[in-house]
């Protein structure tokens, strides 16, 4: 059974454990839960239920201490740091986002701001936020996983991200959180040439030249595609794979193990094998005594 899967029946029939589950998973797991979670949400109730629950762990990985909503009525959550709160409100689809509600709720708690984080948002939406309510703030949940992934690389503080999710002169978030990416790289770049220090071994190929349908995916997702593709007609197994991966790719991965990068394949697998790139070849190496272990080989697919 692939981790996917055991994901997907943990959500259906026990999700009052996601939260233990992913206190420690890494931020691309997160992404693709995430993703799992808003693709299914409208078929079970209790994929919408987790998809609130996964972005308000992410908010305590930005270093808000978290109130978690009550599913049925009121927020869905509270992120406070120091003397600031935001009330939080996550939605599957924008077309679930009332804007006059959230209002409803800052002003109840006296909040410094109110947060709505959906996959996407319509122009409409955010035409509705700029026009009347100066307390709202939008951000995608793309958004914020990279804001996330900000502040774990570049140990950006909480008294930083908090002034950007604050009410401020923009309203949706992204284009903000873009620009902050980008100094923060520049700021590592200028640290990495200094003569003082020795230089960080640069990717041997760009992480990015993927086909488009994959670049909005974790980077263990983009190097695996790479990887694969270069090397048609081969069977990698993940630990292989993770090694050529570490290999092609030092500076990205320089803070992730062998290890870690095999585990993330898992999941890399399944968003690349589910958009038709990649086939998987799953055996049971020791049926009799290890029933359901289940390994994985990859390769990229053939053309027909």
């Amino acid at each position: 059974m692939s981790v996917a899967a055991i994901f997907e029946i943990t959500v259906e029939t026990a999700p009052e454990r996601v939260r233990a589950l992913v206190l420690k998973a890494w931020l691309e797991d997160l992404e693709e839960w995430i993703r799992i979670c808003n693709v299914k949400s409208s078929k079970h109730p209790n994929y919408w239920m987790v998809f609130q629950d996964l972005v308000n762990i992410l908010g305590e990985r930005l270093g808000f201490q978290v109130v978690f909503g009550d599913y049925r009525k009121g927020p869905d959550g509270i992120w406070r740091y120091g003397g600031s709160e935001i009330v939080v409100e996550v939605k599957s689809s924008a077309a679930f986002f009332n804007p006059e509600e959230l209002r409803k709720f800052v002003r109840e708690r006296g909040a410094g701001s109110g947060l709505a984080i959906c996959p996407e948002f319509t122009n409409d939406k955010i035409a509705a936020v700029r026009g009347g309510y100066p307390e709202i703030r939008l951000i995608t949940t793309n958004g914020l996983c990279r804001l996330v992934r900000l502040r774990e690389q570049y140990q950006v503080p909480t008294e930083h991200i908090i002034n950007l999710l604050m009410p401020q002169e923009g309203i949706l978030l992204d284009n903000i959180i873009d620009l902050v990416s980008g100094i923060a790289e520049a700021t590592a770049q200028e640290e990495v040439e200094e003569p003082a220090a020795p230089p960080a071994e640069e990717d041997r190929l760009n992480i990015d030249e993927v086909p488009p349908e994959i670049r909005g995916l974790g980077d263990v997702s983009k190097a695996m595609y790479i990887v694969l593709s270069r090397n048609p007609g081969e069977v990698f197994d993940s630990t292989r794979l993770a090694k050529e991966i570490k290999r092609l790719f030092p500076k990205t991965f320089k803070d992730r193990s062998i290890a870690s990068i095999a585990y993330g394949t898992i999941w890399a697998g399944e968003s690349l094998e589910k958009r038709g790139l990649i086939e998987i070849e799953r055996y049971r190496p020791e049926p009799e005594k290890h029933p359901t272990w289940i390994r994985r080989r990859y390769m990229i697919k053939k053309k027909l």
